[in-house]
């Protein structure tokens, strides 16, 4: 199966800090817009400022309410909505929930329809992170069992 292939994408600096901060198109009914989310394999759900939902035409509370569990224990409320996210070349539907209060000054994109579509591999030292189709593996899968 052909595949897309792998990009390479240099973290961005924030402060003193690098992050794997990636720009992409996000697409609503009426809008597609460049969004910058952090690649957060440690969240479910891809969560972004409620100001890129106004910037794509979509009513916040439109969406599913979803109480979303943040990294301090507390809930977050959150409106859900599938939106068609162009990453690279990889393009697909993806829930994104849109808040007021995420409370890390950036947007979040999670595992949640991300994930199965697309591997990411982190390289902290080199500050880069590479992306690449989740169908094409870097080494050959184990025998079934």
């Amino acid at each position: 199966m052909p595949h897309k292939g792998l990009q390479a994408i240099p973290y961005r600096r924030r402060g003193l800090l690098w992050h794997p901060i990636i720009q992409f198109g996000v697409e609503s009914h009426e809008h597609v817009i460049t969004a910058e989310a952090y690649v957060d394999s440690g969240a479910y759900y891809s969560i972004f400022a409620s100001s890129v939902a106004d910037e794509l035409g979509v009513e916040v509370k439109s969406g599913r309410k979803r109480l979303l569990r943040g990294v301090d224990g507390g809930l977050i409320a959150a409106w859900t909505h599938r939106l068609r996210v162009h990453i690279g070349p990889h393009h697909f539907f993806a829930e994104i929930g849109f808040s007021d209060h995420i409370g890390v000054g950036f947007n979040l994109l999670g595992r949640k329809d991300v994930f199965s579509r697309l591997s990411f591999t982190f390289n902290d030292k080199h500050h880069l992170l590479f992306i690449n189709d989740a169908d094409v593996l870097p080494i050959s899968p184990p025998p079934p069992r």
